[in-house]
Parts: structure tokens; C-alpha cells; sequence
């Protein structure tokens, strides 16, 4: 199940009609000022440098300190004595109200990333592009558009683009693009793709058609679709509550583990419990091989040893 929303308040609406999901695993994408998600481009570091500089990126960007934020990066590559990657952000106060929100639903959360990613895994899933160099510019909701640039498969601009007019939108978008192409050795976009809200979007499509020289290919693009988890790995793989949340993964692991060690568990206890029986049937067998007489006899035996010894 995918839900997706801008604020507390409108997830808590959408959990109003989602009482006979409880229980189900969820996919949570947000969007708007409350998170952050950027592409990065540092010096090669080792993982806890890495965190620790995007941490502090975020924490500039929210006006908080490091620790009160969360993020989740993913490298996309290691090249030449850099890394580069995209990295999501969230003020750790603001994640944990999406995650009770959810608690108090019954909805068990498996992943929380940003509505940009997890749309353009769903148009990469669903059209296997080979250009050399494209772009991808989602209109999310009025006043909202992502955008992300691919150079020879790896994605060198991630943008979630906010607007009150849609010149003002065409200028940023034109700019953005601009400086992303004018950085790859192609020089020019092979093809860019639209997808989301086109109504009203003809004059900004022709506009960046004429600046960028590119085509733009209109793609019908559901927003209630969803990524089909159990199909091909999503290029973009961030998850705000990894560190929480066990992944179908380890819990298949973890399931694999449990179910093993019981079934050791089991044998050793069968094992123990043959032992103490043949111990039970071996005593009272040798009970059962004694009589009264056997008995007195012994003692009567026991007792002319102990004459011998004292006679001795």
C-alpha cells in the first residue's frame, strides 16, 4: 500500500478511510518543505563523514541542529576520487509524528522517502530508457514539479522545484537544466519527458522544447500508480526509518534464523526426552530384575564380609 502526503493533517485524513488496512505494510512518500532531498557531489569519504556532512547540509536548510535531523543517502557512484549520490532529510521531530500517526492506525510502516523518488522509480520501471543524456520534469501538484536529469545512467540533478506562477516555474526549470547539461559532455539532452498535472502546461512545455532544443515526450502518468515492490530493484533506494524498521529482507532473514534455531531447539529436546526415558525404562527394569529374597541374601552376604574383616 502507497500513501502519499504533504503535512500530518493530510495523512491523518487519509487514514480516516483506511481502517480496513490496518495491518497492511505501507509505503509513506512526502512532499513539500518538510523534507529535503538533494544530489550531492563530495571528496571520498568513508560512510560516517559522508552522514555527518549531509547532516549538516540539512540541518542548514531546516535552521536545526545535526542530531535533530534524519536523513538516508544512496551512492550512485565513485569516480576519479569523488562520490556522488542523493540524499533525503527530515527534522527527526516531524518523522516521528508520521510514524505515530501511522502506529495509532494500524498501519505498519515499512518505508518513509519523498514522493519525487518514488515517481520517477515508478517511470523508470515502467519505460527502460537508453538516452545517453535526458531529463524528467514531474509536475507533482499545483505549485510543485520535480525534476531530475539523467547522464549515461546515473542521475546528476534531483530538484523538487517550488512556485507560485508557472513563468516564474519555467524560468527556474530552464536554469536548472541549463546548468546540469552544460556540466555533461553531451551538451545538449537526447529527450525529456513530462509527466504528472500537464493541464494548462502547453506554454511551459513549449518554452523549454525551444530553450533546451529537446522534444518533450508527454507521458500518461497515473498518480495513484505504484511501484511494483517485487519487481525490478528501484534505481532510487532511500528509506527515513532503515535504521527502525527491519526490511523485507532482514525479516526474511531474521524469519529464516528464528524457525531454524527452533527446529535445533526442537531436535535437542526430543533428544533429551528419549534419553531420560530409556533412563526411566533402564531403572525400572533393574527394579524389576530384585526381589525380597535377592535382597536378603545380599544383606546376609554383606553382613558375613564384614565378620571376615573384623576377624582379620
Amino acid at each position: 500500500m502507497s500513501l502519499q502526503c504533504g503535512s500530518i493533517e493530510e495523512l491523518d485524513n487519509s487514514l480516516v478511510s483506511l481502517k480496513a488496512s490496518a495491518g497492511r505494510p505501507a509505503v509513506l512518500s512526502l512532499y513539500g518543505s518538510q523534507t529535503l532531498v538533494r544530489h550531492f557531489d563530495l571528496p571520498l569519504l568513508s560512510p560516517r563523514e559522508i552522514s555527518n556532512a549531509l547532516k549538516l547540509e540539512a540541518a542548514e536548510v531546516f535552521s536545526l541542529l545535526p542530531e535533530e535531523i534524519e536523513i538516508d543517502y544512496q551512492i550512485l557512484e565513485s569516480l576519479n576520487g569523488k562520490t556522488r549520490g542523493v540524499f533525503i532529510g527530515i527534522p527527526k521531530e516531524t518523522l516521528t509524528d508520521y510514524v505515530s500517526s501511522l502506529d495509532k492506525a494500524s498501519i505498519v510502516v515499512e518505508k518513509i522517502t519523498v514522493s519525487t523518488l518514488e515517481r520517477i522509480n515508478l517511470f523508470l520501471q515502467e519505460n527502460k530508457i537508453k538516452n545517453e543524456c535526458f531529463y524528467v520534469i514531474d509536475f507533482l501538484k499545483e505549485g510543485i514539479t520535480n525534476l531530475a536529469v539523467f547522464d549515461k545512467g546515473s542521475c546528476v540533478l534531483l530538484r523538487e522545484i517550488h512556485y507560485e506562477n508557472l513563468n516564474d516555474a519555467e524560468k527556474e526549470i530552464i536554469y536548472s537544466l541549463k546548468y546540469s547539461v552544460s556540466k555533461s559532455a553531451y551538451k545538449k539532452f537526447d529527450a525529456a519527458y513530462a509527466l504528472g498535472d500537464l493541464l494548462n502546461k502547453d506554454s511551459l512545455i513549449s518554452g523549454l522544447e525551444k530553450e533546451l532544443q529537446a522534444d518533450i515526450i508527454k507521458y500518461n502518468f497515473s498518480a495513484d500508480a505504484q511501484l511494483n515492490i517485487d519487481g525490478q530493484d528501484p534505481f532510487f533506494d532511500l528509506n527515513l526509518v532503515r535504521k527502525y524498521f527491519f526490511s523485507k529482507q532482514a525479516q526474511r532473514r531474521i524469519l529464516y534464523t528464528t524457525n531454524a534455531t527452533l527446529i535445533i531447539c526442537l531436535l535437542l529436546f526430543l533428544g533429551l526426552a528419549i534419553k531420560a526415558i530409556n533412563q526411566h525404562m533402564l531403572i525400572k527394569n533393574l527394579s524389576a530384575s530384585y526381589n525380597a529374597k535377592d535382597y536378603k541374601y545380599a544383606k546376609g552376604l554383606q553382613e558375613r564380609l564384614n565378620l571376615l574383616k573384623n576377624a582379620k
